[in-house]
């Protein structure tokens, strides 16, 4: 088992079915897209009103580089479908009330998406309608990949900021192996993205393929036009409401 065949949504909902919420489950599935270079983020200074004098930062959501030429996990076609047909910009704010309208809600989001799309690869067993009390079984398949999963994520913990200072290669081939779901991890902070561009001399697209495509990461001044990971969860948890 890879864990490149999951996106960070599915690493959570297999490892913590009962406990993840389907806020956290949304707030990662966009950031995967993020990573990913299909979807774009960039912030603005704008007036909020065509009368107000001063003007407010807000963040806008547009197709990235890689929307048109990679696939796209079935729970993330809620976000995917709102840029179809056209290269709109969304604030990210209208953005998330456009996908929990199509999706019911954040809890929807979770039992009618995520946790169907991994049942149906046989991760989880058939609930018969528990789903919708967030009461899920994992099959010995499921059981296997969240271990693996979970090791796998403990080790990155556990030694990928000194591997990153000390043996490159090894903390590359470890980032190969996990993609994007580098977003799980405890360590993965603005000071690990930092290491990271200093050891690849300031580049910005960190030239690791994942899926077919490049991971690009969320940093200053990157092709995503994004700030931090930090920013992009932060943003999203103001625009979602709280």
């Amino acid at each position: 088992m890879s864990l490149t065949d999951f996106t960070p949504a599915q690493l959570l909902m297999l490892t913590q079915p009962k406990s993840i919420s389907g806020k956290t489950l949304l707030r990662y599935s966009f950031i995967d897209l993020v990573l990913k270079g299909i979807l774009t983020i960039h912030k603005e200074m704008r007036l909020p009103h065509a009368t107000s004098s001063e003007a407010r930062e807000y963040t806008y959501v547009t197709r990235g580089i890689n929307f048109d030429k990679h696939d796209y996990s079935y729970h993330q076609y809620l976000f995917i479908q709102a840029f179809q047909g056209g290269d709109y910009e969304y604030q990210l704010r209208a953005l998330l009330r456009k996908v929990l309208k199509e999706g019911g809600n954040s809890d929807g989001f979770k039992s009618q998406l995520v946790y169907k799309e991994l049942r149906k690869a046989g991760y989880f067993k058939r609930s018969f309608g528990l789903n919708e009390f967030n009461v899920f079984f994992l099959t010995k398949k499921g059981k296997r990949a969240r271990q693996e999963a979970a090791t796998t994520l403990k080790q990155g913990n556990d030694f990928l900021c000194d591997l990153i200072k000390n043996d490159l290669e090894k903390a590359t081939q470890y980032i190969s192996e996990i993609g994007t779901n580098i977003v799980l991890l405890k360590c993965y902070n603005d000071e690990l993205i930092k290491e990271l561009e200093t050891v690849n001399h300031g580049m910005h697209l960190i030239d690791i393929k994942i899926n077919n495509s490049i991971f690009i990461s969320l940093s200053n001044n990157s092709a995503t036009e994004a700030n931090t990971p930090m920013d992009v969860i932060s943003d999203f948890d103001i625009d979602f409401g709280e």
